[in-house]
């Protein structure tokens, strides 16, 4: 699942000191085709926001959800 491999490389960066990323284990593991490559610097510096903006001690919970909508 991308969210592990993200995960993985985001988790020992200075940013994520004292602070907890929780992959939602309710999350989809959803097969799509798209650059990997791109989706990883995508969430990464989407992670790499949301840490910076939360106190030492604090969770960021990242999940994939599944939709029918096509919009």
């Amino acid at each position: 699942m991308i969210l592990q491999q993200v995960y993985d490389k985001i988790r020992h960066h200075a940013v994520s000191t004292d602070k907890n990323i929780i992959i939602d284990n309710k999350s989809y593991n959803i097969d799509f085709q798209t650059d990997s490559s791109m989706l990883s610097r995508i969430l990464i510096n989407m992670i790499k926001n949301a840490l910076e903006a939360t106190r030492k001690g604090q969770n960021i919970i990242v999940a994939t959800k599944k939709s029918d909508k096509t919009t």
